[in-house]
């Protein structure tokens, strides 16, 4: 059986720069499993690296004759909702072309309401649910029940597909505890040297080594991303260790030329063992890549002791969420267990600064309540950190 992994033509987001192209992060750690499984033979087409239209991707679908696609992304960030309108487009191209192709999505965009994106787009076979991108198990589950005969559908956890006129949603599958035992990402299946980040980053990439965010504030978009039948796996933070993230630097580094890396994780440094675990690693490998990385200010407080360490082996800018210019805005912001002020969001970003570590922040805009004075307010507060 072959499995294909398609990333459609399509851009970027608007806020990444004109010229942004990574790998698909949820195809390579699915792939990189399913090979690892042996459950079936993989390969990728990303159209965007490749610079194919839609009729290019057809014709090398058509070339390559796979028995399974799928199509799916693990990071919102890749351009939100608006990746299924092109994802299903090209499903359904793939379909009228090559009926007798099995057509399978998943990831982020499908776990909320998959049964709705089922019965809208019949030219789908299947979804996987999973907050996360945690379809590893059910994906190779699938493609050994499509081996059989009379393939048992209703036995795979975490499973959306068709019986009959009628959309079927499985029971949940429960997350991966432990994601060390998962394989290094397939990055050997991806046309690496096509890669360049935010308009002006060559030998680019992106990485995510973990999943969930122990945050659950109330703004956050990724919400509607949530199966409501557990909406407590979205909080449920689980990552690779330190030296397993070193590992993945090191062959993106030193296979593939990698010299500039963004980890799209929510939340990077919710563990202070990883962080220990990855400086000492790194300070080991003297890797010639620089990172960046999203992370909340406690833990970059938690963590002020290893900043300069950070800064040595290539941690060059942090993302942090500012989200208010007062106490009372960032209290109301519900952050999770977050106890900081403006006070010490000013300390940390200052300290970073010191460390020559430049930063981004973010913050939220245009309540109910809002007035101009608000506005300018934490406009001042934003800029004076």
């Amino acid at each position: 059986m072959k499995l294909l992994f398609i990333t459609p033509p399509m851009g970027s987001w608007t806020p990444f720069g004109d010229r942004h192209i990574a790998p698909n992060s949820l195809h390579a750690q699915l792939a990189a499993f399913v090979r690892e499984k042996k459950s079936a033979d993989v390969e990728v087409l990303d159209c965007r690296a490749l610079g194919l239209n839609d009729q290019q991707m057809l014709d090398e679908v058509l070339r390559r004759r796979p028995d399974v696609v799928f199509f799916g992304s693990m990071i919102p960030a890749a351009g939100g909702a608006a990746q299924l309108n092109r994802f299903h487009a090209a499903v359904k191209r793939i379909k009228e072309a090559a009926p007798q192709t099995i057509t399978v999505a998943g990831g982020l965009m499908y776990t909320a309401i998959p049964e709705k994106i089922m019965r809208d787009n019949p030219q789908l076979d299947f979804a996987l649910v999973s907050v996360f991108g945690d379809c590893e198990y059910t994906m190779s589950e699938l493609l050994e029940e499509l081996k059989q005969p009379a393939p048992k559908l209703g036995e795979i956890k975490g499973l959306c597909y068709r019986d009959g006129d009628k959309v079927v949603l499985n029971p949940r599958r429960g997350l991966i505890a432990n994601l060390d035992e998962l394989p290094m990402p397939a990055y050997d299946l991806f046309p690496m040297d096509r890669y360049y980040g935010y308009s002006v980053l060559p030998n680019y990439t992106e990485a995510v080594s973990s999943r969930g965010c122990e945050g659950a504030c109330h703004f956050c978009y990724e919400w509607w991303l949530v199966d409501p039948r557990n909406p407590r796996d979205f909080t449920s933070h689980r990552t690779r260790g330190g030296k397993k993230v070193a590992e993945e630097m090191e062959l993106l580094n030193k296979r593939f030329g990698v010299k500039a890396l963004t980890f799209m994780d929510d939340d990077f440094n919710s563990d202070r063992q990883k962080m220990v675990d990855l400086v000492e690693e790194l300070e080991k490998k003297k890797l010639d890549v620089s990172w960046f990385c999203l992370g909340r200010a406690q833990n970059f407080i938690r963590d002020m002791d290893l900043i300069p360490r950070l800064r040595k082996v290539g941690m060059y800018q942090v993302l942090i969420g500012i989200d208010g210019g007062t106490d009372e805005e960032i209290a109301e912001a519900r952050k999770g267990p977050m106890k900081v002020g403006v006070k010490e969001l000013k300390g940390i970003i200052n300290y970073l600064r010191q460390n020559d570590v430049s930063t981004v922040a973010t913050y939220l805009n245009g309540f109910w309540e809002d007035d101009e004075a608000k506005i300018r307010q934490r406009a001042r507060g934003s800029a004076g950190s």
